[in-house]
């Protein structure tokens, strides 16, 4: 019994963190996206779309915050 329980959570363990390479993309590709949104900002637009690229921007800051560092 005991050696199920330990199976059981070595594969909950596995499964729930993410693998170093994934997360490696995932924080290359999160710098790809802050970097377009970036890029977008500087052109013109409306407020509405001012607001969600702002909004867009936050979100991925805080992913690579806290995610990749």
């Amino acid at each position: 019994m005991h050696r199920i329980c330990t199976a059981i959570v070595l594969l909950i363990a596995v499964y729930a963190c993410p693998s170093a390479s994934r997360a490696a993309d995932n924080c290359a590709r999160w710098e790809q996206q802050i970097q377009t949104v970036q890029q977008q900002m500087r052109r013109s637009h409306t407020a509405a779309q001012g607001n969600r690229l702002r909004a867009r921007l936050r979100d991925l800051q805080g992913r690579v915050a806290h995610g990749c560092r």
